[in-house]
């Protein structure tokens, strides 16, 4: 067979390898978007807990920025945890 030509193991292989590194960069992208919203989460709270006197509404922002923080959280392991 002619050496121009590629066998179809080494394209399975090279399709494989570009797979998984494309997978690899779609969760990488995922934990940085992710880490960005739990910076803007995390700065939210920050700025609720400063008030002396938090209103009723201040106090339940605060609980739903909490919930949306764990759940970040998550999401951040979890992936993290696909790419190891």
């Amino acid at each position: 067979m002619e050496s121009r030509y590629a066998h179809a193991e080494e394209v399975r292989a090279l399709k494989e390898v570009a797979g998984a590194n494309l997978r690899q960069m779609r969760i990488e992208q995922s934990i940085g978007l992710d880490t960005l919203r739990k910076q803007s989460v995390e700065d939210k709270l920050f700025d609720l807990r400063l008030k002396e006197k938090p209103t009723q509404v201040e106090r339940a922002m605060i609980d739903r920025y909490k919930e949306q923080l764990d759940e970040v959280n998550r999401r951040i392991a979890a992936q993290e945890q696909m790419i190891k």
